[in-house]
């Protein structure tokens, strides 16, 4: 008798625990994927046309999945990695031999690396 008590007090035990270690895992992943967006929008450029801030702010976090989010841009996706690793430029019909390049500002892998930074941290602190 004693054995089987034992077997299901521990078994409800590992049930908070799991149930503990799922909560803070999934906050953990909403809070970070959310502050992403949130860095994403602050440092993403911004173009001195009419839309001016339309890519910084097409920023979004959708779930995927129970423990899954992306962070996507939402109005300006095609112009994610163009921004990021830069791009040519047509050439000027007044020099049309002339390549010209524009250079890429790094604001996604900063922000990507700093999640995959954060969040084991911000896991382990929701277990604490």
């Amino acid at each position: 008798m004693k054995t089987d008590s034992v077997s299901l007090q521990m078994e409800e035990l590992l049930d908070e625990v799991s149930q503990e270690v799922q909560e803070a895992t999934d906050e953990g992943i909403r809070k970070t994927a959310d502050d992403a967006v949130q860095m994403l929008r602050n440092t993403s450029p911004r173009s001195k046309g009419p839309n001016g801030g339309r890519y910084a702010k097409g920023w979004a976090v959708k779930a995927t999945g129970p423990w899954s989010r992306v962070v996507y841009n939402k109005t300006d996706w095609q112009l994610t990695h163009l921004l990021e690793n830069g791009h040519i430029v047509k050439p000027h019909p007044k020099h049309p031999g002339k390549k010209n390049r524009v250079e890429g500002i790094k604001h996604i892998a900063p922000v990507e690396e700093w999640a995959a930074d954060e969040l084991p941290i911000r896991i382990s602190r929701g277990l604490s």
